[in-house]
């Protein structure tokens, strides 16, 4: 290696020791972000204690008083419902959907009022979508009605649908008073 590398690496490695040093200098308990796998014995302190066993995965939670470990993965939630989606009729042929909350989540549309996305005669009309949504061209055809749900998304998944809202054209058959 040539001196100005060694020169420089020496240098950075001075640095990550000490900027090391002083977050170990800080106050209360620390956690570190890294895990080495092994041991078998258990670890105890205040009113915690820890249980390992050799060889095996580091996966799962561990709790104690008002202490929990998460090790492995860390936990994962899929959002809440949504709730209060609500129809409105922008122009003669779309249909506008919308919803409060943040982030990002599908539109579902089918043809059976109860419907679950999937089934068949449904369809997914919006992906990584926010609220306001508009369905276009679904008005006007009165032997098709649609219904609509909204599903919430993270990482984790999909949340449970949404309540459910539709719109409804009738035809009108001309006849005498």
């Amino acid at each position: 290696m040539d001196r100005k590398l060694t020169f420089g690496l020496a240098v950075l490695l001075g640095v990550l020791i000490c900027a090391g040093m002083t977050l170990a200098n800080g106050s209360g308990p620390t956690v570190d972000w890294w895990v080495i796998a092994g041991g078998g014995a258990p670890s105890s302190g205040g009113n915690v204690t820890l249980n390992d066993t050799l060889g095996q995965p580091i996966v799962g939670s561990s709790s104690g008083g008002n202490v929990t470990l998460h090790a492995g993965y860390w936990p994962c939630n899929t959002p809440a419902a949504v709730s209060g989606v609500v129809a409105t009729r922008p122009t003669a042929t779309d249909v506008q959907l919308t919803w409060s909350g943040t982030g990002v989540f599908d539109v579902w549309r089918g043809t059976s009022p109860y419907f679950a996305p999937g089934d068949a005669g449904s369809v997914q009309i919006g992906n990584d979508v926010i609220s306001p949504f508009t369905a276009a061209g679904v008005l006007g055809n009165p032997a098709v009605n649609y219904t609509f749900l909204v599903l919430a998304q993270n990482g984790c998944g999909a949340s449970g649908p949404s309540n459910r809202t539709a719109e409804f054209d009738f035809s009108l058959t001309p006849g005498s008073p």
